[in-house]
């Protein structure tokens, strides 16, 4: 499974920064913020909302090889940075996931909740000059039980002392416990719902392309901007819950750093 080849890339990648020096100094960097997140009600939802959505970007950077950063993202969650050697990091994370609840839209009644629960990630990745490729593994706990893959290539440019625009591109697959959960209708879901009964298998979910800008207002206020389209496939695309195929998704914050 593709969990395992992250597992065994990042051991390697341990051992190897091991043998490294370590950082000169710690260091705590912190961002905070505010913003509104414009998505689908649910993934495959024809209908968008409107979420308040905190940002927070902290980190420590202790000074020992083998253990680069200590994190707390909003996107990320509460992890670790194993290494930063020559271009290549790992790191393992684990993020709050709330789930699916039918009440959120009225295609989804009679389909029953998705609990909330912890996803697991594991991510490696390789940063040459403003371009960075990665690959992540997340396990769910508590909600479907599933497993996604994703693989993304994202290239950061600089114009001025001010202004960073990112442009990103990405690929998710997931596994039948998580494509049924999100995307399949059981009989009695389709008793309960009126839906048609769909099995969804594992398989390429998603692709997605997104454009994402920086402006430093101050020294230490900002603005940030972020906007999306996914493209649902496969099995997701053909669910009978899903609405519409094209899922676009906008972000808007402002933020202060330490």
């Amino acid at each position: 499974m593709a969990m395992r080849t992250v597992i065994h890339l990042g051991a390697s990648l341990v051992l190897l920064a091991s043998a490294g020096t370590a950082v000169a100094a710690d260091r705590w960097s912190a961002t905070v913020g505010a913003g509104a997140l414009v998505a689908p009600k649910y993934e495959g939802s024809g209908e968008m909302e409107i979420l308040p959505l905190p940002i927070l970007d902290l980190r420590w950077t202790p000074g020992y090889a083998g253990f680069h950063s200590v994190f707390l993202t909003t996107e990320q969650g509460l992890g670790i940075q194993f290494l930063d050697y020559r271009g290549f990091s790992l790191s393992a994370s684990v993020n709050y996931d709330r789930g699916r609840d039918q009440d959120d839209d009225s295609n989804l009644r009679g389909l029953g909740n998705i609990d909330p629960g912890a996803d697991l990630r594991l991510t490696a990745a390789y940063r040459i000059g403003g371009l960075r490729a990665s690959l992540s593994a997340e396990q769910n706990f508590g909600g479907t039980d599933g497993v996604e893959v994703e693989a993304g290539l994202g290239y950061t440019q600089r114009f001025g002392d001010r202004f960073f625009l990112t442009g990103s591109v990405g690929a998710t697959w997931a596994d039948s416990d998580h494509m049924g959960g999100y995307f399949g209708v059981t009989r009695r879901q389709s008793l309960a719902s009126g839906l048609p009964q769909y099995d969804a298998d594992a398989g390429f979910k998603s692709v997605r392309v997104a454009l994402t800008g920086r402006y430093a207002v101050t020294e230490r206020w900002g603005v940030r901007g972020t906007v999306g389209l996914k493209r649902l496939l496969g099995d997701a695309a053909d669910s009978p819950i899903v609405e519409e195929k094209l899922q676009p998704f906008a972000l808007l914050g402002v933020t202060y750093t330490f």
